[in-house]
């Protein structure tokens, strides 16, 4: 009966437990208690896919702060230099989430539609001085860290080569490396 109680109670108390310590440790926990299992994989998805009210709030600003203050400081830093020097290239990571909103990826997605926009504007201002900047929408690029939170094969998964070759390919402002995820962004796209 305690685990039928404990298992009913999750609901109602994960949500303030990640709201308050994150995702992380939270997973760490279970895996350390509970073991690498499949199962627990789900537990983490369901919890990765919690409305934005019930997230952590540290979830999210590391979500900017990756994603948004590190581009903006990074090109604010050699934006310049390459102007200067009239050549260079600048490539900012965004997604196909840029393209759409993604309801339990709302802050993720609008980081990622920032670095779209970011590269954009920055590619207008760049070009005329030789320098290019491409924004690069990748779908799932197979990577250390989506091959350990992936629960499947994601559609127009693609190995991190193929997403390099594409974008350095790329003349600007946007790339989408992969047809499927080409076909895809047309899709999403308002």
């Amino acid at each position: 009966t305690r685990t039928v109680e404990f298992l009913c109670l999750l609901p109602l108390t994960v949500p303030a437990i990640v709201l308050v310590v994150g995702l992380t440790p939270i997973y760490a926990w279970v895996n350390y208690l509970l073991g690498a299992l499949t199962l627990w994989l789900g537990f983490a998805y369901v919890i990765l896919v919690l409305p934005y009210a019930y997230r952590s709030i540290d979830t999210g600003l590391r979500a900017i702060d990756v994603n948004v203050r590190a581009p903006v400081t990074l090109v604010h830093l050699l934006l310049p230099q390459m102007i200067r020097r009239k050549r260079g290239a600048v490539y900012v990571m965004s997604s196909l989430t840029a393209f759409q909103g993604s309801p339990f990826l709302s802050v993720y997605g609008a980081t990622k539609a920032f670095g779209l926009s970011f590269a954009e504007a920055l590619w207008a201002e760049a070009a005329p001085h030789g320098v290019k900047v491409v924004a690069v929408c990748a779908g799932a690029p197979r990577t250390p860290g989506y091959q350990k939170t992936a629960i499947g094969k994601a559609p127009g998964e693609l190995e991190p080569e193929q997403v390099a070759r594409e974008a350095l390919a790329a003349a600007g402002p946007v790339v989408i490396p992969g047809a499927f995820n080409r076909f895809a962004s047309f899709l999403m796209r308002r």
